[in-house]
């Protein structure tokens, strides 16, 4: 309908509907505020170890960008020695905002971390708008978009996180991804070019500032793909938005470090725009049977790819420890076998906190009856699809991304994000199209039922993170504050690591991003080192100039599929390995001196050549006391 033809009450439905979902925005994003402000672990006055793993390495430079000189290109203290790469190995978007934010908007009396959780809650509640859009178009209507937002805000991939205490790219991220996939779907649908430049902006963007963002537009053209092979109808279309997206893709690809450095133009979601579009235009205007274009589409992808392993392995050395945790899943078929040695080290490392596979309770408990919601919809999408007897693109993407998505969570936690934002759109195709009939109602009450499910189970959940409490670390962090010198280099996990640079600014070895090729390698060392006998655990040690050394009770007690001997494949030890000697007598230690303790953690001094240890003035603690424990149990030969 064009705008002056449409009806007066039409466009005061659309506006109170856009200021219902503008209210829910604002009233989720206070509440999220409020509800971290209330929890334990966060201090208004203190910032030290709020952050945990990636969050506190994005917190550091965003808190550089906001209160220092600014990012910097190279960070020798992130990644010692050779210096972590920020701008051409990273995506700090998001910092860079909060920085510049922080800086121009914001009175220095209000502490930054407190700025920041702020902040994050509200942009990460902007993701609602996508969703409202993306419905309304897809089911023609107010009511679908108000019914997915609805279902969308109680569920956990909407709340969780930043209640939780995250600073994460993908809440930043989302809000755009999806927006984007909202302009490509309308492009569909309507052959607007205006539409595809808009989503191809949004997706350049996108990827720009978060590493995961070009694996779901890989979904995403897979279902683009599909839609073309299914629908002739389409093609045009579809071919006319993507390569709209790709040229812009490709040439944002050399624009940004990043993706430069990480070969993106070679990449395969790049491979497989190219071999569709090049399909599309080597058969245009002749009638083709679907599966000669799939097999000639097959063919130019098999080509493309090993023309892009022979000019460069970047993109895949970036992403092969993804690559091969998808594989080992779909082996294991989501099981995570008891022998380490039937993984590789990157999938044991990687097969962990979100990229476990959940249980069918915890997958249900993620969205409630937004699942049953959306399985209506599903039913509703292909209903109207046979009666209308042509495939519609947004439907067809719609069902897509949610049916590929729940299968990608079900395998890997953290594609909760995805899966829930599509199966709450499509949730939206079971709202009524006519509300004021009998049937109508009927079907709105029971949706509206659903919903109030969500807000009762919701309140029912207890949100607990997998970070350690600030009160555990803080004694730490301290003693590193005031004990050691500046340039002392501090080996520790690559889980605490980045929280140790972070807020003790003290240089570390490791850190949590695992694109980095050479991260994994120092891990796999590091861990390797440790239960190998103290003359081998210090050479490594010197090798990197090691100071300090981290050591976590749970590095020897810990034998779950998630702890460090299972990712170095060591889950039987001999009793002179350098973490048995760490944990109950440090006293043997010719070449480590410990300097503090506490029930979570033990710090080494790493000594010098000529250097001799010291006793310990440290208190005994039950948790390092080898009487406790049996060695069957632990594993010591």
């Amino acid at each position: 309908m064009s705008p002056e033809n449409r009806s007066p009450w039409r466009a005061a439905g659309e506006l109170a509907a856009f200021l219902a979902v503008g209210f829910l925005f604002y009233h989720m994003s206070w509440g999220k505020f409020m509800t971290l402000r209330q929890a334990s672990h966060f201090d208004p006055k203190d910032d030290t170890a709020l952050f945990w793993t990636e969050n506190a390495f994005h917190y550091r430079y965003a808190k550089m960008a906001a209160l220092g000189p600014g990012i910097p290109d190279v960070d020798p203290k992130m990644q010692y020695p050779e210096g972590m790469h920020v701008t051409r190995d990273e995506t700090p978007m998001m910092e860079r905002l909060a920085g510049l934010l922080y800086r121009r908007f914001t009175e220095r009396h209000l502490p930054f971390h407190v700025f920041l959780v702020f902040l994050a809650c509200f942009y990460s509640s902007a993701v609602l708008f996508p969703a409202f859009f993306l419905s309304g178009h897809a089911w023609k209507g107010l009511w679908p978009g108000l019914i997915t937002s609805l279902f969308y805000v109680f569920t956990y991939s909407f709340i969780g996180g930043v209640v939780l205490g995250s600073y994460v790219r993908q809440d930043f991220v989302l809000p755009f991804l999806f927006m984007a996939t909202f302009l490509l779907l309308a492009a569909l649908d309507t052959g607007g070019r205006a539409a595809a430049a808009s989503a191809a902006a949004l997706f350049a963007f996108s990827f720009m500032s978060w590493h995961l963002s070009p694996f779901y537009y890989l979904v995403l053209v897979a279902g683009l793909v599909a839609l073309y092979l299914a629908e002739p109808a389409a093609r045009g279309r579809i071919a006319s938005a993507l390569l709209i997206v790709t040229v812009v893709l490709f040439a944002a690809s050399f624009l940004s470090p990043p993706l430069r450095s990480g070969r993106f133009p070679l990449s395969w979601v790049m491979l497989l725009s190219y071999a569709l579009l090049g399909q599309h235009y080597v058969f245009r205007g002749r009638e083709v049977a679907a599966w000669r274009r799939l097999l000639f589409l097959a063919a130019g992808l098999v080509a493309l790819g090993g023309g892009a392993a022979w000019i460069s392995q970047g993109h895949f050395a970036r992403y092969s420890h993804v690559y091969r945790l998808v594989f080992d899943k779909i082996r294991c078929l989501g099981f995570k076998p008891e022998d380490p040695a039937g993984l590789c080290f990157e999938s044991r490392v990687m097969w962990t906190s979100s990229f476990l596979s959940p249980s069918p309770g915890v997958m249900a408990g993620w969205l409630g009856g937004g699942w049953l919601a959306g399985a209506a919809g599903a039913w509703v999408a292909v209903r109207r699809m046979r009666a209308e007897r042509r495939i519609a693109p947004s439907a067809f993407i719609i069902l897509w991304m949610a049916a590929a998505f729940t299968v990608l969570f079900a395998l890997i936690q953290r594609m909760d994000v995805f899966a829930g934002f599509f199966v709450c759109v499509l949730a939206g195709a079971a709202a009524p199209r006519r509300v004021f009939t009998a049937r109508g109602a009927a079907a709105s009450a029971l949706l509206l039922a659903l919903v109030a499910f969500n807000v009762w189970h919701l309140q029912r959940l207890y949100l607990v993170g997998s970070a350690p409490l600030p009160t555990q670390t803080r004694p730490l962090i301290g003693y590193l504050r005031e004990r050691t010198a500046p340039d002392d280099v501090v080996l520790a996990t690559f889980q605490f690591s980045p929280v140790i640079c972070a807020f003790a600014d003290r240089p570390v070895v490791v850190h949590s991003k695992f694109e980095n090729a050479r991260v994994r390698e120092k891990v796999e060392e590091f861990y390797t080192a440790l239960f190998e006998p103290e003359p081998g655990f210090y050479g490594f040690c010197r090798k990197y100039d090691v100071k300090y050394f981290v050591y976590e009770p749970s590095m020897l007690l810990d034998r779950s599929k998630e702890s460090m001997r299972y990712m170095a494949d060591r889950l039987r030890l001999p009793q002179d390995s350098t973490a048995v000697l760490m944990q109950f007598a440090p006293q043997r230690l010719k070449h480590f001196q410990l300097v503090f303790q506490s029930e979570a953690y033990r710090l080494f001094r790493v000594l010098g050549g000529t250097e001799q240890p010291a006793a310990a003035d440290v208190p005994p603690l039950p948790v390092y006391d080898s009487r406790r424990f049996k060695k069957e149990d632990l594993g010591l030969l």
